[in-house]
C-alpha cells in the first residue's frame, strides 16, 4: 500500500511538472511549419466558459501586419492560480510560414500549460469531489 502510495505521487508530481513544458514544445513545433490556425479574429466556441479554476480565452483577439511579417495575438485561457496565457505567432505573409512565437508583454509563461490526459489535481478542482 505503502508503494501504491508513493507511485502515485510520483506520477502526480511528475505530470504537474511537465505541464509547462509541453505548452512551449508544442508551440516550437509550429515554428517552421505553415500557419493553419485563423487568420481573422475569431473568437473561441466556449469562450468565457470556466471550468474549475480555468476560463477559457476569447481566441485570436487581433492581428497586425507589417510589409513581410503577420502577427496574429491569441488570447487562450486564463487561470485564478496563474493569469492569463496571451501569445503571439509571427506568420511570414509570402510563404504562411510561422517564424517565432512569444508571450505577450505582462504575461507570467506559467499561466501557460497543457493539460496532460489525466492530471488528479484538475479533476479534483473541477469536480470538487
Amino acid at each position: 500500500m505503502k508503494y501504491l502510495i508513493i507511485i502515485i505521487i510520483s506520477v502526480f508530481i511528475s505530470s504537474c511538472l511537465t505541464i509547462q513544458g509541453r505548452f512551449v514544445d508544442s508551440k516550437n513545433n509550429i515554428v517552421g511549419k505553415k500557419y493553419v490556425y485563423a487568420t481573422t479574429p475569431t473568437q473561441f466556441h466556449n469562450s468565457n466558459e470556466t471550468y474549475g479554476k480555468m476560463t477559457v480565452g476569447l481566441g485570436m483577439v487581433y492581428a497586425s501586419e507589417t510589409k513581410n511579417e503577420a502577427t496574429y495575438h491569441w488570447d487562450l485561457f486564463s487561470s485564478t492560480d496563474y493569469g492569463s496565457c496571451k501569445t503571439y505567432d509571427v506568420v511570414d505573409k509570402n510563404t504562411n510560414i510561422v517564424l517565432r512565437w512569444g508571450y505577450e508583454s505582462g504575461v507570467n509563461p506559467d499561466s501557460c500549460f497543457l493539460i496532460p490526459k489525466f492530471n488528479p489535481y484538475l479533476i479534483w478542482q473541477t469536480y470538487h469531489f
